[in-house]
């Protein structure tokens, strides 16, 4: 397997950026990690993609032919990464409930790099004194290591009194080299 990041840029097709991810998938790629965006018409996508090293050759002649159509490949570059090894985290927070708080934390984990696959949540109201409690569970996959202590700060930081529990661990998939 072959790790490769490769920024694409062109008009804005979504009809055309669909197609290429497609044809990642047919060359049983994986797309690790992605970000889009659209500014002006135009749209930039980097992509972090674990490819068969049978499919190289393929894949260049591929992506060529997406340039004629309008997509470009303007950076494919080759890095260091093992696409075997996954890290998963698991998150339990509680404490004070207060409207956004659940996007402000799914917002936190995706800029740390944390794609959210599961997420639970419970509300309880406890008095007329007191506030509505809340409970989240939430499970997500790592594109990056992480520092659990900066993301346990920076948690922390989006409201007072917050109880936070968090754990990494490792999954190894069983793609095939």
């Amino acid at each position: 397997m072959v790790t490769w990041v490769l920024t694409v840029t062109g008009e804005d097709q979504p009809e055309l950026f669909k197609r290429f991810c497609e044809l990642l998938a047919m060359m049983e790629g994986i797309i690790l990690d992605s970000q889009q965006a659209v500014l002006g018409g135009h749209c930039t996508a980097i992509y972090k993609v674990c490819l068969p090293k049978q499919h190289l050759s393929f894949a260049h002649r591929q992506f060529a032919a997406f340039a004629v159509h309008g997509l470009e490949i303007v950076l494919l570059k080759e890095i260091e990464d093992d696409c075997r090894v996954r890290q998963h985290l698991s998150l339990d927070i509680k404490g004070a409930y207060r409207f956004g708080l659940e996007h402000d934390i799914r917002r936190m984990l995706e800029s740390y790099g944390a794609r959210v696959s599961h997420l639970n949540h419970d509300f309880q109201k406890q008095s007329l004194w007191d506030g509505v409690q809340m409970r989240l569970h939430i499970k997500a996959e790592l594109s990056r290591p992480l520092s659990e202590s900066r993301l346990e700060n920076a948690l922390g930081g989006l409201t007072s009194g917050l109880c936070i529990k968090l754990g990494i661990s490792e999954l190894k998939s069983s793609l095939a080299s």
